[in-house]
């Protein structure tokens, strides 16, 4: 998607993650040409002036040992792959500011549980909290140290964003351990994620890195496997192989030496299209053809903004999409204002 938006609708994709995955050979398989580059200057330096925290191996811990060490804390997050862990390692903690979340609770719930948490860390009261990864993404809390059981690398970094939040320690004076469980098995949907981590963290003393998250996912794609990125074969698999050589191959046993892409979905099947079809066969995209020409027309029957109209208030512009509304919005916000010298920008 993002280098059919790139390479056929004059955007301009901006990838931002704190753990950015390996994606400019994928994107130029699909947009041979486009550019695809860092835009921070000096990565190495800049990681080094945001470091917040430092990374330490704790080994394998019981359910216990794992409880002892949460209470040394008077403030202190763990992070555990599965409920029952978490259920479990929580039923260890005793005294007064012990809590636990899991996606067992329901939202309500855990929203008043984080309201407590956020009022006990602002005031410098006791509180350890044991979650689950629900805790990782989008919620907002800053403790002095963070404990995270072994998982993928882009999840104990996300884990490590909890910790020293907002940079008022040291780096040194805020740790985050990782470790394993005594007895619990790595969940299957994250194993190989774990192999990959295991692999960064012999290789590298800071994890958070730049290099060892290009490392980690680098590792973590040979390991998986070029199929993996497509689990189901939708863009390149036997099964999509399969379908099209029903629909092609008649085609081109009658003679057909070119095959016109006639839906907006069938650009993303035009490696296999091309394969199936042959050499001899040329495949024609129209979709950037088409959607100039709409333009055109848009403009000359006055329906763009006041630029190109030709009366003031332009007609206004009814819009029915059959998938999710941003991508139409963003699709629609090319067409009416792909004009020479603007661009539409999306973030992703």
């Amino acid at each position: 998607v993002i280098a059919e938006l790139t390479a056929h609708f004059g955007a301009t994709a901006v990838l931002c993650t704190a753990t950015q995955p390996v994606l400019n050979d994928l994107i130029q398989s699909f947009s041979p040409g486009t550019d695809v580059r860092e835009i921070c200057p000096n990565v190495s330096e800049l990681h080094e002036q945001f470091r917040r925290v430092s990374f330490q191996y704790a080994g394998t811990l019981s359910n216990a040992a794992l409880a002892d060490a949460l209470s040394a804390h008077a403030q202190v997050l763990c992070i555990v792959n599965t409920r029952k862990a978490a259920q479990e390692v929580y039923s260890r903690l005793s005294g007064d500011g012990n809590f636990h979340l899991s996606t067992l609770m329901c939202p309500a719930h855990r929203q008043a549980v984080l309201q407590t948490v956020r009022q006990r860390l602002e005031a410098g009261l006791p509180c350890r909290v044991v979650s689950t990864s629900l805790i990782e993404a989008g919620v907002d809390v800053d403790f002095p140290a963070v404990y995270r059981e072994m998982a993928g690398l882009d999840s104990i970094l996300q884990a490590a964003g909890r910790c020293n939040r907002e940079g008022k320690n040291p780096p040194e004076q805020s740790p985050v351990y990782i470790f394993r469980l005594k007895g619990q098995r790595i969940p299957e949907m994250i194993q190989t994620n774990v192999s990959a981590t295991e692999s960064v963290l012999q290789h590298f003393e800071d994890p958070a890195s730049p290099e060892a998250i290009e490392a980690y996912f680098r590792f973590l794609r040979k390991l998986r496997g070029s199929k993996a990125l497509d689990e189901k074969g939708i863009l390149d698999g036997p099964e999509a192989e399969e379908t099209v050589r029903k629909s092609v191959q008649p085609l081109v046993a009658a003679g057909a030496d070119r095959i016109v892409l006639g839906c907006t979905h069938y650009p993303f099947l035009r490696k296999v299209i091309e394969r199936v079809a042959g050499p001899g066969v040329q495949v024609i995209d129209p979709a950037p053809a088409v959607a100039r020409h709409l333009a055109e027309v848009m403009k000359q029957e006055g329906l763009l903004d006041h630029e190109y109209a030709d009366v003031p208030a332009a007609a206004e512009i009814e819009l029915i999409a059959s998938g999710p509304e941003l991508p139409a919005r963003r699709l629609l916000d090319t067409i009416i204002s792909g004009h020479a010298g603007r661009q539409t920008a999306t973030k992703s």
